[in-house]
């Protein structure tokens, strides 16, 4: 329980630093964080650290303008994303430092269930 104590606590200091205030729920595998940055509603699923890295976020905006976003929340998971794809009015990015190949392809599978539009890879930077 500490490690999860001590993670939580890692996030909220990371989230200060970056000038966000975010809600934090606490699941059994990790958060998600409510908020808005630019006054737009911001929601993220972050699992827990492991080795030191968060290996999986998922960022879904709420409005447009996301370009404003990313380089922040890029900051938090000290690496870029992966894929963008929307789901109705809502734009999603995906951070993923371990399977990318693995989690684009279930994009692409759960596409036309999920109605989700216009997935695309994103050039690494």
């Amino acid at each position: 329980m500490k490690a999860k104590d001590d993670d939580l606590k890692k996030l909220i200091i990371k989230l200060d630093e970056l000038g966000l205030d975010f809600k934090i729920t606490v699941l059994y595998d990790g958060y998600v964080c409510e908020g808005r940055v630019h006054d737009k509603k911001i929601v993220m699923i972050i699992p827990f650290e492991k080795n030191g890295f968060r290996n999986f976020m998922r960022m879904e905006i709420y409005e447009e303008k996301e370009d404003l976003f990313v380089p922040i929340f890029n900051e938090l998971m000290e690496y870029q994303p992966f894929c963008k794809y929307q789901k109705g009015k809502i734009i999603v990015y995906e951070w993923n430092r371990n399977n990318q190949e693995g989690r684009y392809n279930e994009l692409i599978r759960i596409s036309n269930k999920n109605k989700t539009d216009g997935i695309s890879r994103l050039e690494r930077l």
